[in-house]
């Protein structure tokens, strides 16, 4: 398992590249070749408000049939442009609730651990108030996370 360093690395390094690219959502452009052969481009906007050829493929169409793989890694490659900002943001996101989520168990694994070095039913003033209120911060962490991942406990 990558590091959360390891993990922000690679982030500002994808971060890097997309950054340096055209920005703006990307489009695909189908070009008539006028005997029913088409080939197609990767549009992006060139600064001034005007869509300029980003990258020309060299998928064609013969006679008006597309190939769906060739379509398919064409709008990859296009929703790549908006993907990779919004995917490394979840990222952060994630790691954040993660650290949050660790930081309350690893203090509340403490507490416990304290607490049954003494005994079971002693339990001071002091360590049910941190309790509570680690339990009342897990509550809140765990209502953020998308009910679908909730099959851990």
């Amino acid at each position: 398992m990558r590091t959360n360093a390891e993990i922000e690395t690679l982030l500002t390094e994808i971060e890097g590249r997309e950054q340096k690219a055209t920005p703006k959502p990307w489009v695909r452009k189908t070009v008539s070749l006028g005997d029913g052969d088409v080939y197609f481009q990767i549009r992006g906007d060139n600064g001034y408000g005007r869509q300029r050829e980003l990258l020309q493929t060299i998928v064609c169409a013969a006679k008006g049939k597309q190939n769906e793989q060739d379509l398919a890694n064409i709008d990859f490659a296009i929703s790549a442009r908006t993907d990779i900002p919004a995917l490394a943001t979840l990222v952060r996101e994630l790691m954040q609730q993660l650290d949050s989520l660790r930081r309350v168990g690893g203090t509340m694994a403490n507490v416990m651990y304290n607490v049954k070095q003494r005994s079971p039913l002693v339990i001071t003033e002091r360590e049910r108030e941190i309790i509570a209120a680690l339990q009342q911060e897990w509550d809140l962490l765990s209502r953020s996370v998308p009910q679908e991942d909730k099959q851990c406990g």
